[in-house]
């Protein structure tokens, strides 16, 4: 039986070591991982729960404002403030999203998401803008604005677009968050950005 060198133990030690520290290390990235994306799953899933159920109350009220011919200040009020609100959630989406294209040097997720075309956050903003531009010029003299012309052309095209977005959120939900009623019941419970909406 052959004895075995000083200097082959030594190497085999070092081989070994590197080996475990590399298992460890790759153990705690892939911990990591895994944390970053559940938070990012569990947040993502809360906004555009979020995001539905106000393109579902947006839709609603200008169903029933296209309908009627007319809007109160409280109906024109709550679509500027759920305009305002899915900015926000759409925001902090966008600024996750940029925080994971910084810091993905060791995730390795192959979802790219083009940002330079027009966003739905450009879009909330401008009809968060004409809805203020109608609340500051047309409710301070009346209680409620009459629905003609280019103002009911526009809340046409605002329901259309709510339409779709209803439809769109309805399809992705059906189709990517098909959550057991175990979820729901948690997610049903916690406090959201709608509770500022009602």
């Amino acid at each position: 039986m052959k004895k075995v060198s000083g200097k082959f133990k030594k190497n085999l030690w070092i081989i070994t070591g590197v080996l475990i520290l590399s298992l460890m290390l790759n153990t705690v990235l892939i911990l990591k991982i895994n944390k970053y994306s559940y938070k990012i799953g569990t947040e993502t899933y809360s906004y555009i729960k979020q995001a539905k159920l106000i393109h579902e109350s947006n839709e609603q009220i200008l169903k029933d404002t296209l309908y009627i011919g007319s809007i109160d200040s409280m109906s024109a009020l709550k679509l500027y403030k759920n305009y305002n609100n899915l900015s926000e959630a759409i925001n902090y989406l966008w600024n996750e999203y940029i925080y994971y294209e910084d810091n993905r040097r060791f995730v390795i997720l192959n979802k790219n998401i083009d940002t330079t075309s027009l966003t739905a956050i450009d879009i909330n903003y401008k009809i968060q803008d004409f809805l203020g531009k109608l609340l500051e010029s047309e409710i301070q003299n009346n209680n409620k604005i009459e629905l003609s012309g280019d103002i009911r052309q526009d809340f046409i095209e605002i329901f259309n677009l709510e339409k779709e977005k209803v439809q769109y959120y309805k399809n992705f939900s059906d189709k990517n968050l098909n959550y057991d009623e175990e979820d729901k019941k948690k997610y049903n419970n916690k406090e959201t950005l709608l509770d500022r909406c009602y």
